[in-house]
């Protein structure tokens, strides 16, 4: 779905369109490694073994079957779907109707965050505190510490 351009030299671009595209892309790339563990822990403390339904540990355990498929699934889908729009209806409709998909879901999720389960951290701290502390042992100056080393 892709062609070489037929001219000699390559088409250029400015800098700060390349600029612009690599923060993109590092910025998915980024995103999804966020996303990646931390949407199945999610899911997965939904179902907590210390609940008074004997069944929670057997739901837990179907949840990660089903979180699994739907995700193999889904890619295998988008792929061939996504290949077959953006060859018969064009790259426009293709990136849209990722959009859309990626909207729907978000609405889905966002509509039941009254109903979710979610752990406060062990150290009872927020993610901003942890970021300060992080960055606080990170960025300190060792010589005003000698004896931590």
């Amino acid at each position: 779905s892709s062609m070489l351009p037929t001219a000699s030299s390559p088409p250029s671009a400015s800098p700060a369109l390349l600029t612009l595209f690599y923060v993109g892309l590092y910025l998915l790339a980024l995103a999804q490694g966020f996303f990646g563990p931390c949407g199945e822990a999610f899911g997965a403390d939904q179902f907590t073994p210390s609940d008074s339904d004997p069944s929670a540990p057997t739901f837990r355990s179907s949840y990660f079957n089903w979180f699994h498929f739907s995700m193999s699934w889904g890619y295998a889908i988008a792929t061939a779907g996504l290949s077959y729009v953006q060859d018969n209806a064009g790259w426009t409709v293709g990136f849209g109707a990722c959009w859309t998909a990626m909207v729907l879901c978000l609405a889905v999720f966002l509509l039941g965050t009254r109903t979710y389960r979610a752990k406060q951290p062990a150290d009872g701290g927020t993610f901003a505190e942890t970021v300060r502390a992080w960055a606080t042992k990170v960025f300190r100056r060792k010589d005003n510490t000698p004896t931590e080393r």
